[in-house]
Formats: structure tokens, sequence, C-alpha cells
């Protein structure tokens, strides 16, 4: 709602945390071909700095957001045809030094079957509103 995604799209949101070494290795968030229903856009918010490595970077634009407590990186996967596109391609890079944690919330590209919402107010993305007012 607040970024301008249609919280009937919005599905649960999910904590991630990574250790020193962790990595997500490149993907998109969606399937190439897949439609209607696929992940338009995907939320992260960074709920902790990390001292070294750690970025989310955007493979194929060579773009990197660095993880520092409450930033937020929003990015679409997805076109208006809900169609994946490939050039969504990101990775989290390597944490290096600390640990990384994320709460992650992905947008569908269409309300699913019957308008009902997967998770828009769920608990955990309550609480980083909070987070983030008071920061």
């Amino acid at each position: 709602r607040d970024l301008g995604l249609p919280a009937a799209h919005a599905q649960h949101s999910q904590l991630l945390r990574y250790e020193p070494g962790e990595a997500y290795l490149a993907h998109t968030d969606c399937t190439v071909g897949l439609a209607p229903y696929d992940r338009m856009a995907t939320v992260l918010v960074y709920l902790n700095d990390v001292p070294e490595g750690g970025g989310t970077r955007l493979t194929r634009g060579n773009v990197t957001v660095l993880p520092r407590a409450g930033r937020a990186f929003v990015f679409f996967g997805a076109g208006e045809d809900g169609f994946c596109d490939p050039l969504s391609e990101h990775e989290a890079m390597p944490v290096l030094q600390g640990t990384k944690l994320v709460l992650q919330k992905w947008y569908l590209s269409r309300a699913p079957p019957g308008g009902k919402e997967v998770g828009a107010e769920d608990a955990a993305w309550q609480h980083v509103r909070r987070f983030l007012r008071a920061h």
C-alpha cells in the first residue's frame, strides 16, 4: 500500500537470515514464460547494517544495494502483462562479516482468484513498519 503495490496482490512476508559465507545465487523471483499470477515485484527491507558484504545485486544491470538498517529495495520482476522479465535477475552476495537480516515480500501480477489477500498485513510486515517509523 505505501509503495503503490496493491495489498490484494501481496504474499506473506519472509524473514531471511544470512551468516558469514552465505549467499543466494543469481535467480529471478518469477518464472520466464509463466503468467498471469507470477511475482511482479519484490520488496526487501534490511533490518540491520552488515559490516562487510551481503549486498543485493541486479546481475544484468550491475547495480548493488548495500544492506543498511531501515533501507528498502523494491524491484520489479514482471511487466504489466504479468510475464517475467529476465533482466530482473539478482543475487544475494556473500556476507563477509556479521549477519544479514532481511524482510522479504513478494507481490503477484494480479490478485489471486477470488481476490483474497494472502498476507498483505501479516504480523512481520506490521513489525517492520513500526521499526522503520522509529528509525
